[in-house]
């Protein structure tokens, strides 16, 4: 695609992982006919109905104006040459194109309507949510789409290790669903179908089973049902080239190299205005790629990558929310049976490290305007779920000193200061963070 691109802001509160797009033209040998120009590959890849993989010669198409290109450098393809694991929680751009979910999410993260879903409800006191499917719907391999994918979906997430946080723990929440994970049931007593309607009734409330269920994929039981439950990632198969129920369907991919995507012309949705998909392994930053203009999209947490994009006015910015927090935790207990955890077992003393923290100009500094401090885990302090009650620890350093007076507090103990992200704004961060204490 040539004219206006787009650059994707992952706003969070304080980072997210990164996601980079771009494409590049194939180097293989090539041969010209009729103004179309084909690139012979090592094999292409395609998952069957059975779940097994065919390879054939392709012929590829070097991207045109009716291409949306991206990159899938990272971390759309590895381990192995399969595409990230649809499950894993990662926003990989493929996985929202392939596949398709429940409810469907605006740009906030907030819950609009259904995808596969034709209507759902909620229970004034969000225990109980019913879901009904559309009819018609099809997998890209021609197969119904039906209720028993969807049931199959909820027990498989919750027996497989490698599953997200954000599904495991919000499934978890389902009447029955601890017995069917401990192997004490077949089923999960609280899913049960009507129809076309699935019941779900959560033993207590949860604040992000709506979201999961606009987040979470539905996997095509047909395929997978033979794998190992425990580790459905390991089905590697299925996973060259995902089948799935999305407005795209993949219609080439050469392992290592590059796929493409094209519209999937029984989709239940409306149909997308791009054609086609060119996704590449080009073995650089997708930033680099902007100077040539030989890339239409790409996501990025990067502040310096932000500011050098303001030399591209072609390039749209758009700033997106994420429910991704980062927060300090103390270990009030010790390091291997020492004493290293007494003097942060005193609430005070813990407070009074909060208000020797001035967090305003430290996420100016490290984050700009991709961070934003809050008082609890939700993002969005607007939210319905959000505490007003909390309390802000704002920046006193006064109070501090007082409260670590009342406590105590020995200033010639010394703690230690971990992290668990090792990328360079989090090493520095957290540097940072010691020279006001």
């Amino acid at each position: 695609m040539r004219g206006k691109r787009a650059i994707i802001i992952l706003a969070a509160l304080l980072l997210i992982t990164p996601i980079f797009l771009s494409a590049c033209t194939p180097t293989e040998t090539t041969q010209t006919t009729s103004g179309t120009t084909t690139t012979e590959k090592p094999g292409t890849s395609t998952t069957t109905k059975d779940g097994t993989s065919q390879t054939t010669q392709p012929t590829e198409e070097i991207p045109g104006p009716d291409y949306l290109q991206l990159d899938i450098t990272t971390p759309e393809l590895y381990l192995d040459s399969i595409f990230g694991y649809a499950w894993e929680g990662s926003a990989e751009v493929y996985k929202m194109h392939i596949f398709s979910r429940l409810l469907w999410l605006d740009g906030s993260g907030t819950v609009t309507g259904g995808d596969l879903a034709s209507d759902y409800t909620v229970t004034d006191d969000a225990l109980t949510y019913t879901v009904t499917l559309r009819d018609g719907l099809k997998w890209h391999d021609g197969e119904d789409l039906t209720v028993d994918d969807v049931i199959w979906s909820v027990h498989a997430v919750l027996k497989d290790s490698t599953s997200g946080g954000l599904f495991t723990r919000s499934f978890s929440s389902i009447e029955g669903a601890g017995d069917y994970k401990d192997g004490k049931a077949d089923t999960i007593s609280g899913v049960s179908v009507d129809g076309n309607t699935i019941t779900f009734k959560l033993s207590q409330t949860s604040s992000t089973f709506l979201y999961a269920l606009g987040q979470w994929p539905i996997l095509p039981e047909h395929i997978l049902k033979n794998a190992d439950p425990i580790d459905l990632y390991s089905y590697q198969e299925y996973w060259k080239a995902p089948i799935g129920c999305g407005p795209y369907k993949f219609t080439e991919v050469v392992t290592n190299e590059y796929a493409i995507m094209e519209i999937y012309e029984d989709y239940h949705g409306a149909k997308p205005g791009i054609e086609k998909i060119y996704m590449a392994l080009t073995g650089v930053m997708p930033v680099n790629l902007v100077p040539n203009d030989e890339i239409d999209f790409f996501a990025t947490q990067d502040p310096g990558v932000i500011s050098y994009m303001e030399d591209y006015p072609n390039y749209t910015r758009y700033d997106v929310p994420v429910n991704y927090v980062r927060y300090l935790m103390s270990n009030t207990v010790g390091k291997g049976g020492t004493e290293n955890g007494t003097a942060v077992s005193d609430f005070r003393v813990r407070k009074a490290l909060l208000h020797a923290l001035d967090l305003e100009p430290l996420l100016e500094q490290f984050y700009g305007s991709m961070a934003t401090q809050t008082n609890s885990k939700m993002s969005n302090m607007e939210s319905p779920y959000h505490n007003p009650n909390n309390q802000t620890l704002k920046y006193d350093p006064e109070l501090a000193k007082q409260l670590l007076a009342e406590a105590g507090y020995d200033p010639n103990y010394e703690f230690t200061l971990a992290y668990y992200y090792n990328d360079q704004i989090s090493i520095d961060f957290v540097a940072a963070l010691e020279h006001y204490w």
